[in-house]
């Protein structure tokens, strides 16, 4: 799980700064989660790889600020993926995931997707270092 959610993230985003270093400019951003902040039990090892991304994010930003290169992280909440679909599909998990969302619905594919477009694109050049939490409000109402 860290080498999956950790080490892969550091070692991709090592190799595209130096690219982005040689051109003084670039953005990236890291994919983090809700569980980066918010546990559950038996989620350790994923809570702590996803939090590192969170720190690996910001201590990137320090270090890239003088090459003109933002990097930032996003925090999905709730999802319906693929990989979510079984649970979200059973109207009792979704009812419950719905209800504890103070948004009242479960993210879209689309929702984290155009998070991360924002933060590619000339709207966002100005932040930097920052997790975007893209969860319905869920994380500040616990």
């Amino acid at each position: 799980m860290i080498d999956t959610n950790l080490t892969g993230i550091f070692i991709l985003s090592k190799h595209m700064a130096k690219s982005m270093m040689k051109h003084n400019r670039g953005k990236i951003v890291n994919i983090s989660c809700i569980r980066s902040k918010i546990f559950r039990p038996n989620m350790a090892e994923y809570a702590a790889s996803k939090a590192a991304v969170v720190a690996l994010t910001s201590a990137m930003a320090l270090d890239l600020a003088a090459y003109n290169i933002q990097v930032n992280s996003v925090a999905p909440g709730f999802t319906y993926t693929a990989m979510t679909a079984k649970s979200f599909d059973d109207p009792k998990i979704r009812e419950f995931s719905e209800g504890i969302i103070p948004v009242g619905r479960i993210a879209k594919a689309e929702d984290i997707a155009n998070t991360v477009l924002f933060l590619l694109s000339e709207m966002a050049d100005y932040i930097n270092g920052e997790t975007i939490f893209v969860d319905g409000a869920y994380r500040i109402s616990k």
